[in-house]
């Protein structure tokens, strides 16, 4: 999962025991909420001010296993939009005069139902590898001229079983997760196309 930093500064990870597992760079983006104040009063000659918040600024679009780390009020109020992706900095790790230096983790927004999870890559070009080295170490004569010849049309062929095996709608729903499984059945078609193939 990608994580971008939306704050002025690095963010920096700490274990209970102080270690650290991960530093931030910030983006270059400070994601903000935009206020505006004003004055509704005074109390013994001190101006009190009402501020309104309104929307999130410089928070970039979602994007697909990425996720975005805001101040507090950011989080809360890109949640509040509809949001799930923005994070804030949990319980804050001080220095011995005091000073912030990092976190312990990210805080998720109040009003967030669920963790973000990151979607399983698709796998097809790994797969086609596959077969394309499955089928060449057969050793078969037969297949290896059809990889040399026609292996587009051959490997191709063991895909598109592969797929109707399986039950797929199509091959870019062969990912990490079912990645095994189609390597599996590639090698159960492979053993069915050697046994059945025949040298003219």
């Amino acid at each position: 999962m990608k994580i971008v930093n939306l704050t002025p500064h690095e963010l920096t990870f700490f274990t209970d025991d102080g270690t650290v597992v991960a530093k931030i760079p910030p983006s270059g983006s400070v994601a903000r909420v935009a206020s505006a104040s004003k004055k509704v009063g005074e109390i013994d000659g001190i101006p009190v001010f009402s501020t309104e918040f309104g929307e999130v600024v410089n928070l970039p679009d979602p994007a697909e296993d990425t996720i975005y780390v805001a101040s507090t009020l950011v989080a809360q109020t890109a949640t509040k939009a509809g949001r799930t992706d923005v994070f804030s900095p949990a319980d804050l790790v001080q220095d011995s005069e005091g000073n912030v230096v990092g976190c312990k983790g990210l805080q998720m927004p109040e009003g967030m139902k669920k963790l973000p999870t990151k979607k399983s890559h698709v796998c097809t070009r790994e797969l086609r590898e596959y077969v394309y080295a499955q089928i060449k170490a057969t050793g078969d004569e037969y297949l290896a001229s059809r990889l040399q010849g026609e292996w587009y049309g051959v490997i191709q062929t063991v895909l598109h079983v592969i797929k109707y095996l399986m039950r797929l709608p199509d091959l870019n729903r062969i990912r990490e997760d079912n990645l095994e499984e189609a390597k599996a059945v590639a090698d159960k078609v492979i053993e069915f196309l050697k046994s059945e193939a025949k040298v003219d």
